[in-house]
């Protein structure tokens, strides 16, 4: 099946412009030898599976997001303490890494246990990210007219 991407004019309904998506769009690919891991962490820690599992499905194909506790918690409904626990314990368990640019923190998905990109990329460390930034944190929006 081959997944098209289109920007289309909300006005007049035309299509500005189409892109055909990557082969792999809409897949996060794991290793069999990590689902056992992952499963056990439905017993161990649910709260940071369900983190883990969100940012699977945001992540880029760098396996990289930028999103704070703020959003975190907004999106999983839990407290941000919870958010931060869950986030060490995936860090603990080598599931996740996080790195740093100025205060802002970018979550990495370890590329052994899941990726989006092309398996012959997961070796390559590439720093830009997807943020996620809530309704809640963003600035109103200003009417310009």
């Amino acid at each position: 099946m081959t997944y098209k991407q289109q920007i289309v004019d909300s006005h007049t309904g035309e299509v500005k412009s189409e892109r055909i998506l990557p082969e792999n769009f809409g897949f996060v690919m794991l290793f069999e030898s990590e689902i056992g891991s992952l499963r056990k962490l439905i017993g161990d820690n649910p709260k940071a599976l369900e983190l883990l599992l969100l940012l699977m499905e945001q992540m880029d194909k760098t396996n990289s997001i930028v999103a704070s506790r703020a959003t975190l918690k907004e999106l999983l409904g839990h407290s941000e303490r919870t958010i931060t626990r869950s986030i060490a314990y995936l860090k603990e368990k080598q599931v996740i890494t996080t790195s740093r640019a100025g205060s802002t923190v970018i979550m990495h998905v370890n590329a052994k246990v899941a990726w989006k990109n092309g398996r012959s990329k997961a070796k390559f460390a590439k720093f830009n990210a997807t943020v996620l930034i809530s309704q809640s944190e963003q600035d109103e929006r200003q009417d310009t007219a």
